[in-house]
């Protein structure tokens, strides 16, 4: 599987190249988000842990005045993670794209604003990283489903353990009209 495969055909995407130390103590991993593009407040930190290989998190977004920014950093093991544009005043807008992070990677993603974003874990026992702006808003979180027939992701396992939420989400059309 190609490790970068199409997530650049979305706009305002960024692959970050992480600033990797290695020693004889092993080794020291700074994300960079210097650059005016990808300086952002963190609101929370979050870890994932996935059990299983092919569980599927997503697709969340969140909008309102705390519609977030995220960073995602694959810690431990490897996904396969998704973003979908849901700006309709973009280019790019209505298209999902993917790419393989891992542990060994040493590469960040970031997703600005207007990105819904989803992953599924190829190997067991994968965690990932999430750095998010913006507070968790329950009345404004919101998830399209992973087997959306309008975004027909190819998702590279069989899918093993889905929440129910992510289950029963929104159609990429009912996400849409969220936002406008």
């Amino acid at each position: 599987m190609n490790l970068f495969t199409d997530i650049n055909l979305i706009n305002g995407i960024k692959i970050i190249n992480d600033e990797v130390y290695i020693d004889k103590r092993g080794h020291f991993n700074k994300i960079p988000m210097g650059d005016a593009s990808t300086k952002i407040e963190f609101s929370s930190l979050v870890i994932t842990s996935n059990r299983l290989a092919g569980t599927i998190r997503g697709l969340h977004f969140q909008t309102g005045v705390n519609a977030e920014e995220k960073i995602i950093k694959c810690i431990r093991g490897k996904i396969f993670d998704v973003a979908v544009d849901l700006r309709s005043n973009s280019s790019t807008f209505g298209r999902w794209a993917s790419v393989v992070l891992s542990a060994e990677s040493r590469t960040t993603l970031y997703l600005p604003i207007g990105i819904a974003h989803g992953y599924q874990s190829l190997e067991d026992d994968s965690q990932i990283l999430y750095g998010i702006t913006g507070k968790y808003d329950p009345e404004n979180a919101h998830v399209i489903r992973y087997d959306d027939s309008r975004l027909n992701i190819n998702w590279p396992l069989k899918h093993v353990n889905i929440s129910v939420r992510d289950m029963s989400g929104l159609s990429f059309e009912e996400a849409v009209k969220l936002l406008e």
